[in-house]
């Protein structure tokens, strides 16, 4: 098993490096409207679009490719150390004295996890490059039209335009219900259920090889309502009894919403009865289940605080790219905005996260 704060660095680490390309590619769709800005015939403006289009085409899937090429090594690499890391504790709250040594099986399905999460990103490339494209082309005609109806300057055009790219998110994956998840936001999902998964898969492998059908779930600060009822608890990988109940009726393992599922920071580890010691006791899960917050004179969960704490981390990267793509000065807002942070994390306890805060 991995804990949550290691879920979350490591794909935190990785979803940085992606925040920051499209930071990068923003800035140049930006600077190709500025070059366009410069002719007045329609004709020659469309011929100069045309090949700003072919260039930024060209540079975009250059640097996606770059980037997914490092993201894979890297995450070679990491995959090995967290099934290093995962198996070493499971052996440990499994109370089972054996070395951290992957066997053959063990390393084919971090193969296989490794596989399918390079797999995921990859198709994150045709997505973002076609949204990259179609964002130049919108705000590129939108600019045009601005500045020849005569009703902006080309200052004021420039200033809009700014707006909207420091708004803007590329995307990295379009769900079939339209809904739409920014390149960052998809890579540190997907490598979070990835790691996650390939993880658990690990663990009831390793669970075999010590012989148990008993798994104890993790626990952690800040879980969702629906999962605090059941982490810290002792299931049944087969099966099911009063005392250790199914793992997949009693936590929704297997679903995208259980146990595992999208997003989900939980995994287990091996738990043999008479050996094993419970890792979490009965006050602590309580504590951590009923953990109550106040904020702003409003009583609140542990994890809606964390819910206001991104909200407020992802206002001031707002505002920073704001400032980037305007070149107008928030400083005054930015300064507001990261003292209330500090008092809400000493108010709560909910951690502030500096590299939520930077932007390229």
């Amino acid at each position: 098993m991995l804990t949550a704060q290691y879920l979350n660095e490591i794909s935190e680490e990785i979803g940085l490096q992606y925040e920051r390309l499209q930071t990068r590619i923003l800035l140049d769709i930006q600077s190709r409207f500025m070059k366009l800005q410069k002719f007045d015939d329609i004709d020659i403006w469309q011929v100069q679009k045309l090949r700003e289009v072919g260039m930024l085409k060209t540079k975009t899937l250059s640097e996606l490719i770059k980037i997914t090429g490092k993201t894979q090594k890297a995450l070679k690499k990491a995959f090995k150390e967290a099934g290093i890391e995962s198996i070493t504790n499971d052996n440990k709250l499994s109370g089972v004295e054996l070395p951290a040594k992957l066997a053959p099986k063990q390393m084919r399905i971090l193969e296989a996890g490794l596989k399918k999460v390079n797999a995921t990103i990859k198709n994150m490339t045709g997505i973002t490059l076609n949204d990259t494209l179609g964002t130049f082309e919108r705000i590129a005609t939108e600019g045009y039209n601005m500045v020849s109806s005569g009703a902006f300057t080309l200052e004021q055009s420039s200033l809009i335009v700014g707006k909207n790219l420091a708004s803007k998110n590329l995307d990295g994956v379009v769900y079939k219900s339209g809904r739409r998840n920014s390149l960052e936001g998809a890579v540190e999902r997907a490598l979070r259920t990835g790691f996650n998964q390939t993880m658990i898969n690990l663990t009831l492998s390793n669970a075999e090889v010590l012989g148990t059908n008993l798994v104890e779930v993790t626990a952690h600060e800040g879980a969702r309502p629906e999962h605090a009822l059941w982490q810290g608890k002792v299931f049944s990988i087969e099966g099911g009894t009063k005392e250790y109940p199914n793992l997949a009726e009693a936590t929704g393992y297997g679903t995208v919403r259980g146990l595992g599922g999208a997003n989900c920071r939980h995994n287990f580890f091996p738990y043999i009865k008479d050996v094993s010691e419970k890792a979490y006791s009965k006050p602590e899960l309580k504590d951590l289940k009923d953990d109550k917050v106040k904020w702003l004179d409003e009583d609140m969960s542990f994890y809606d605080a964390t819910q206001v704490m991104r909200k407020y981390e992802r206002e001031v990267r707002a505002l920073k790219k704001e400032a980037l793509f305007t070149h107008l000065s928030n400083e005054r807002e930015i300064k507001s905005k990261i003292k209330l942070i500090k008092k809400l994390s000493e108010a709560t306890g909910v951690k502030k996260d500096f590299s939520r805060l930077i932007i390229y």
